[in-house]
Parts: C-alpha cells; structure tokens; sequence
C-alpha cells in the first residue's frame, strides 16, 4: 500500500443525530465571546508565530532530557525519542517552525562557566563545561531548533556574564541556533534567596544592574545584536510593567513565569485537579493586561514593532508539580486551554518548563510536570500529560499566523443537570488557520455530564457541510496513560513519534450550517471547519511504526430512524 494515497478515515455522516443526555448549549460562530457581533476576517489575536511552543530546561537537567545514560552517566549519545518529541511538535505546524529551547531557570543563577578566570563565589555550585554548551548545539541542529541560554546574574558586576557569552556560547554554539540570551531568573526573589543584601532595590538597583549587563555584552562582544536580549523572567509576584517603563533598549523578549497552581505546600485542599481545570480564571492574566498595552503604546510611539511577551516558564503547579495532578490527564486539558488562552492574549512564545531524568525505576510515578521524564536507568523516555496539550496545540494551529479568540455559548437545555444556575466550566476557542475554521472544545467541568453543542457555523466561508472531529482523551482526568488524540498515544511508541489507529470522525452539518457534537466530561474536541481538517496522522511521519500508525479503514454509517431535532 505503500506510495498511495488513502483517505481514511471513521466517517459518521449525522445529518441531525441524537444527542447525549446532559447539559445542551448553542454556540454561534458569528458572535464574539461578549455577545457581540462578530467579522470572521477581524483577527481577534495577533498571528500565531509557527514557533510559538516553546520547551523550558533546566541547565543540570540537559543531559538527562536529551542524553542515552549507562551506568549513570551520560554517553554522549543524543536520546533520538527526545528529538523526536520535538520533531512531532514541528510536524504539527507543518514544519514551518520548530519549539524554542530555553536553558536555565533557578539554575541560571548557580551557574559558573567552567573556564572562567574569575573568582568564583561560593554560591555559584552548577558548572557549565564547553560540553553542555556543545549539547545545546547539538540539539539544535538535530531538531532545526533554537536556543535561548539563560545565564546569570549572581554578581552584580557583569564581566563573568560577559566573559561566558564571549568564550562560552558564542565559542560553543553555531550562531544560527541561537535566538536570543536571557538574563537572570525571578529577580523579585533575590533577597528572599541572599543573592542580594536587604539594602538592595528591586525597583531601581535591579533595573540600573540590567542595564549594565545588556551594556557590558554588546559593548564586548560586538557580533551581538543591540536587541538580542530576554528579560526579567519574573514570576506573578514581580512587576513586569516597571521593567517595561525603565526602557530597557537590548530587550526584544519580555519573559515572565506563572504556575497555576502552588506546590510548595501539601495541602490537597490548595493543590486539586478540580482547582486546576477551573484556571485560568478571568483575572489569571490581569498581571499581564497592563503589561500587554504599555507593549503597544511603546510600539505606537516609537514606529516599531512592539517588544514581544513571552511566557519564558509555565506549567501546572510550582515547586516541580504535585503528583496527582501534574502528571494527570487534567493536566492536559489545564495546558491546552492556557496556550489558547495565552495566543490570544498576544503572547509570543510560550515556554512549557520542567524536562528532566531521574533513576527512579518507575518514572510514571514522579510527580514532576514535565512534558516528559526519562528513567535513566533503561532509557525510556516517559511522556507526560502536559506533551499531549503542547502536541494538540501545534495541529490546531496547523501553520504560521492562525489566529485565535475565544467563543461564548447560550444554554438551550438545562435539564439534564443538578445545578441549573451555575456557570458551566466548558471554554470554547474559534481558531483561523490559513486553511479553514477549527472549533476547539474543552469540557472541564467534573461536575457536569457530557454537554451537546449546537454550532452555528453558517457564517463560514467555504463550509463543505462536514466537519471533521479529532478528541483528546483518557479513561478519566486522573490518568497517567491511555491518553490519546484521535486513537493515537505515546505510551507504546519505541521512538517518540505516536502510534495507535488514526480515528478522525467526520459530522455532517444540517438545517443550514448547523453542527451537533457531544463532548465527555473531562476532554476536549476539535472540529475542523471549512475544508481545514488534518490529512495525515498525529505527529511526524514513521516508518518504524508504520504497523501501529494505521489510519481506519473507510467506514460510512448512515444514521436513518433515530433522528431527533432539538
């Protein structure tokens, strides 16, 4: 069968099919999320750049995300499974882009270059050799990748950062594969941390220190750019609206960090799934609203494009997730709903932390919120939760400059649940790719029963009267495997690409452009609209899993006698 073109796929022609018991709501693609008229043409988001996923390592965790180990020491061989996380991600924007690298976090400010003629101080206790910098390379080159290193601001006097990015990066790393040099990490913590003394000023010393640094390094090292520069990486408790106000000129890259929830506690009553997929709230983001405008007033006044916000850390729960919620299927959903989200909000780049190893013999059990963690011990590489959300993400995208905004919805039919008065916990997100029309649903709601959506979709150009459906699911929003989009996982793969039967379905439309879909608790679908739906499998392409990544065998299922119209 090889060299021919099939279409395959589960088609279920329901020219108006019965719905599910449960929660009934009418959506209209013409409307905005306020109830207001909307042009489909508008773009509600800036374009989504085709690099907008992004990956967040920490320096000491680099070998074991990307390295085969033996023995408990890296061999200096790349982990193909690894790359191959990253290559389906590009695959999903038609490779038109591949997801960011950023190296660093809390171990950007405990890193020493290890050829530094300086005096080293003593807090600095994470050692970064020529052959971590020659990794960094390495994978960039492997996955078409680039990376943003992330390096220090310990000293308040920048020629060690300098003399790094001198001798270290610059000497190490191809040029090509690097996007950007982050400086510092959550500067809002450094007394918190005795990096600095109590006498030192957040608001005004930090900002004239930054400025020093972006000075010293294109002073001295005069092949980087006068923009090239990220920061202040600042969490929620920081404020990323004085540092845009200082002006910082170098800076193209305004990174800030959020965790949904907080995991430095034990507090199950703070820390829950159910917590997790109400997030994010209306005002999750208010912290970056002001931020968002002062952008483009900047860019407003000066003629220039406005500098870009990007999420340089996030993830579920901090202080390295919760078991149980982390590293559930919840996860998922909370992460694919927050890109969305956040590509509406025009954030630029979005930098999901945490790949790591360890040499625990059974690393599904770890409660960190990696996208994955490889067992060190027999180089199996485990994908977790929050990959799936970052792989969804990327295929309903589907390329370069699809736009995004959020849909509201009307209930139609309330009786099929307990609490008639409370406000569904189910997001609805309109995506505008070059190709057509996606509908994205998330049912996040443990308390409800599957909802039945009545999508008017007469106000789509180009509706062919089908729509092609593709889920996101797993047995229950507390699972760590059995996940899977459209049929296909991660879980039995042996390279990283995923397997299973491809099941896209396919909906016909009726009464002029009118859509019915059910959604389960605790998943999320996709609906392709206007001839946009997916041609291929999840992921890229593999030869070596051709016998588990088949497509289902044409199947037409004419739905005639249980017809009911709602």
């Amino acid at each position: 069968m090889a060299g021919m073109l099939h279409v395959l796929m589960l088609v279920v022609l329901l020219l108006s099919a019965q719905l599910a018991l449960g929660l009934t709501v009418n959506v209209d693609l013409a409307l905005n999320a306020d109830g207001s008229l909307a042009s489909l043409i508008d773009q509600y988001s800036n374009p989504v750049d085709a690099e907008f996923m992004c990956l967040s390592i920490e320096w000491n965790h680099l070998p074991e995300g990307f390295l085969l180990y033996a023995q408990g020491k890296p061999t200096g061989n790349l982990n193909t499974y690894s790359l191959n996380l990253i290559k389906n991600l590009a695959a999903g924007v038609k490779y038109q882009g591949s997801p960011t690298l950023r190296v660093g976090g809390n171990s950007a400010t405990l890193m020493w270059w290890s050829r530094s003629t300086l005096l080293r101080p003593t807090t600095a206790n994470l050692t970064v050799a020529p052959i971590s910098l020659g990794l960094i390379d390495r994978i960039a080159s492997a996955t078409q990748s680039r990376v943003v290193p992330d390096i220090s601001m310990l000293l308040q006097d920048p020629v060690a950062a300098s003399e790094f990015v001198r001798d270290g990066i610059l000497s190490n790393v191809n040029y090509k594969n690097l996007l950007a040099i982050e400086l510092g990490n959550e500067p809002e913590l450094w007394i918190k941390k005795a990096f600095r003394t109590g006498n030192w000023s957040y608001t005004t010393d930090y900002l004239t220190e930054f400025l020093s640094y972006t000075t010293r390094i294109t002073n001295d090292v005069q092949t980087i750019p006068k923009t090239y520069f990220w920061g202040p990486a600042m969490s929620t408790n920081g404020n990323l609206t004085s540092f845009i106000s200082s002006n910082q000129a170098a800076v193209s890259g305004l990174t800030f960090h959020r965790y949904a929830l907080s995991g430095c506690t034990d507090d199950v009553r703070l820390v829950n799934v159910p917590l997790l997929l109400l997030d994010p709230q209306p005002n999750s983001y208010a912290f970056l609203k002001a931020a968002i405008n002062l952008t483009n007033a900047e860019g407003a006044l000066t003629g220039q494009d406005p500098k870009r916000l990007i999420a340089g850390e996030i993830n579920s729960v901090s202080c390295g997730g919760a078991d149980g919620v982390s590293n559930v299927f919840g996860a998922a959903i909370w992460g694919l709903d927050n890109f969305l989200t956040l590509a509406n909000l025009n954030v630029y780049k979005v930098c999901v932390h945490g790949v790591q190893g360890d040499f625990k013999t059974n690393s599904t059990a770890d409660h960190s919120y990696a996208p994955w963690v490889t067992d060190l011990h027999a180089n199996v590489v485990h994908v977790r939760p929050v990959y799936y959300s970052m792989l969804l993400f990327n295929r309903i995208m589907g390329s370069a400059n699809s736009t995004v905004r959020p849909l509201a919805f009307t209930i139609a039919d309330s009786s099929g649940i307990t609490n008639a008065t409370a406000t569904p916990n189910v997001k609805i997100w309109l995506v505008h790719t070059v190709s057509g029309y996606n509908v994205v649903i998330l049912h996040k709601d443990l308390s409800l029963p599957a909802v039945n959506l009545v999508i008017n979709a007469a106000s789509i150009p180009f509706d062919t009267g089908f729509a092609v459906v593709e889920r996101m699911t797993a047995p229950s929003v507390y699972s760590r495997t059995g996940i899977t989009i459209s049929g296909m996982s991660l879980d039995e793969s042996s390279d990283g690409r995923p397997v299973g039967t491809w099941q896209p379905e396919t909906i016909a439309s009726a009464d002029g452009g009118i859509y019915r879909i059910t959604v389960n608790t605790g998943s999320v679908a996709v609906l392709y609209l206007g001839g946009s739906g997916p041609s291929s499998p999840i992921g890229m392409a593999s030869s070596a899993n051709e016998r588990h990544s088949r497509i289902m065998p044409l199947v037409v299922l004419m739905v005639v006698g249980l017809i009911t119209f709602i």
